[in-house]
């Protein structure tokens, strides 16, 4: 919504067309990642012909998008004032024609697929610790509890950034279960980085979860310690270097939604923390890894119980 103006609302309408058509093209774009042959090129087996199909479908979804909002920016008062991002946009494209239609198409693409399963899969993580730790489920509520005041949540920014302990519970999150554990980059000229020689076309794979949770970078690294985010907080001492962690990405290919990315999941969490107790219904070592373009928890099973 915040970025097309389409509402998905995937909890209740499960059959969307777009969320359809997303499942069959992630699994795809990670196999080819990491395909040492491109046999696609040379052979079109079923699942490459569903792919194109799928793609073909997104496309024309995005070209609606892209119509719509231009009939709607016939408003002058939503082009001055801009709805989503989107619109925002074709507004700049329109006023100082710094983007082609080709680069607007690219750029829905890029929200669309980057925005998709990433913060729900480290809310779906983050679930997977609290539910281990009821103790820190309950930290979350007496923070949300103490800025609320009213008990209800939070409703406004300034409110929200006020929850350090919820926000270090994502970091931590982030850094023990990456959602894009694996980034790849190809050069783009012969290039030299720490004695190492990149020839240009070679393509080199950065493994985000090996730093994320090396000893080198962290104190007790495989453990689950929301207090090594905070300096008042961290019984600790020891290694932390967060500037290994690229879960956003770094330099000129940052996220942009990261602000966005992070409120969603400091609510959510505070939100869930709030209202409910959690409880996981399987064995810790029964939820496995599986990566998808991103990575997810399988045989992640829940309960939750209303606080009274």
């Amino acid at each position: 919504t915040i970025a097309f103006g389409y509402e998905m609302n995937t909890l209740n309408t499960p059959n969307d067309i777009i969320q359809q058509h997303l499942e069959k093209i992630f699994p795809m774009i990670s196999a080819r990642m990491s395909a040492p042959i491109p046999l696609w090129r040379y052979i079109k087996f079923e699942k490459d012909k569903e792919l194109e199909k799928s793609l073909k479908v997104i496309r024309k979804t995005i070209l609606d998008f892209i119509d719509k909002a231009k009939q709607r920016l016939q408003n002058p008062k939503l082009k001055e004032n801009p709805s989503n991002f989107l619109e925002a946009l074709l507004v700049e494209q329109e006023t100082k024609g710094n983007f082609t239609d080709k680069e607007i198409y690219g750029n829905v693409l890029t929200m669309l697929l980057a925005g998709e399963d990433t913060t729900s899969n480290s809310i779906s993580w983050a679930i997977y610790f609290l539910a281990q730790q009821p103790e820190i489920v309950q930290k979350i509520r007496v923070e949300v509890q103490s800025v609320s005041h009213d008990g209800s949540f939070p409703d406004n920014y300034d409110l929200i950034k006020k929850l350090h302990y919820t926000e270090a519970v994502v970091l931590e999150t982030l850094r023990i279960k990456p959602v894009a554990p694996d980034q790849y980059f190809e050069a783009i000229e012969d290039t030299v980085i720490q004695d190492i020689q990149f020839r240009k076309g070679e393509v080199v794979i950065l493994e985000n979860k090996v730093a994320q949770t090396s000893e080198n970078n962290f104190f007790s690294p495989d453990t689950f310690i929301p207090e090594r985010w905070l300096k008042s907080a961290c019984p600790f001492s020891g290694n932390h270097k967060p500037k290994v962690i690229h879960s956003f990405g770094a330099g000129p290919r940052f996220c942009p939604g990261k602000n966005l990315a992070m409120q969603e999941m400091i609510m959510a969490l505070g939100m869930i923390c709030l209202n409910f107790d959690i409880h996981l219904e399987v064995q810790p070592e029964d939820v496995k890894e599986v990566f998808a373009f991103t990575m997810y928890p399988d045989n992640l099973k829940i309960s939750l119980k209303k606080v009274k």
